[in-house]
């Protein structure tokens, strides 16, 4: 009898984890699969075996990870292969919470499942990445070798926060800029350890207030529209990702450049913040 055709409507919640975590992360397990749906061995080792027999092209078992691994012949059939489905799968499982992917509050454009799956499990794995990367800086593909630790949505991009063994130093690279991607043998050295990326590792407090050039009407609004009526907002992230969070949201940190009506926000701590505001700061690039 032929194998029915699946039905993605009608596909268990479970399967289409499995799915997304083949597509998105590249290989899939029994820990992996346990972890995030919150179920016991054998059950996790059915469920990959039944999803295996349902969509079989492109995978491969592998006894050295006892996973399946995903190749690059291999096509979603339960789900339409978005990242957004496997982030609402996985963003809030117990294995996400490393931060080893962030998101803000905008939607991504186009990435390729292929390259976030092989950044996501060079982090699991503490390798190293070499690839061909560009930058409005230096247009031309460079050859460069990174290890990343962590893939962050950063306004329209997903960029990857890696140390850049030529730079000596943690940067952010955008996925859509990066070309021939492969996994490098080269030892993790200690200078690549996360907790050596200051910027990444340092929590600062955001605070945004009503733009000081509004009128009172305007200023009232704002404090009504964004702040619940109160004289300002308080917001907490990483150092690293404050250049992002304030471009997102529009906020001013010069007073004699950013003016209303573009800027209806301010970064009323600006002072205390700057050095992680300077795109030459200590731990910051922008690429």
């Amino acid at each position: 009898m032929p194998r029915l055709a699946p039905t993605p409507q009608k596909s268990p919640e479970s399967l289409r984890a499995i799915e997304g975590l083949l597509l998105w992360e590249g290989i899939a397990g029994n820990e992996r699969v346990r972890e995030l749906l919150g179920v016991h061995f054998t059950t996790a080792s059915r469920l990959l075996t039944q999803y295996a027999t349902l969509n079989p092209t492109g995978l491969t078992y592998s006894t050295t990870h006892r996973s399946w691994i995903a190749d690059a012949d291999f096509k979603p059939c339960l789900t339409s292969g978005g990242i957004d489905e496997y982030l609402a799968h996985t963003l809030l499982a117990p294995g996400m919470q490393e931060n080893s992917v962030v998101r803000t509050p905008i939607a991504l454009g186009g990435v390729s499942s292929r390259l976030f799956s092989v950044l996501r499990r060079a982090i699991q794995d503490g390798a190293g990445i070499a690839a061909k990367h560009r930058s409005m800086r230096d247009p031309a593909p460079r050859s460069k070798t990174f290890f990343p630790h962590a893939l962050v949505e950063a306004g329209p991009r997903w960029h990857v926060r890696a140390y850049v063994v030529e730079a000596d130093a943690f940067q952010d690279l955008a996925l859509t800029r990066m070309s021939d991607v492969g996994i490098d043998d080269l030892p993790r050295p200690e200078a690549a350890s996360p907790a050596r990326d200051a910027a990444w590792m340092t929590q600062v407090d955001v605070r945004l207030a009503a733009h000081p050039n509004l009128t009172t009407e305007q200023k009232q609004m704002v404090r009504s529209e964004y702040f619940n009526r109160a004289a300002a907002r308080i917001e907490s992230t990483r150092a690293a990702l404050l250049p992002y969070v304030l471009h997102n949201w529009r906020v001013a940190t010069d007073l004699n450049i950013h003016q209303p009506p573009e800027y209806q926000l301010y970064l009323s701590n600006a002072d205390t913040l700057a050095p992680w505001l300077m795109p030459r700061s200590e731990g910051i690039a922008y690429f």
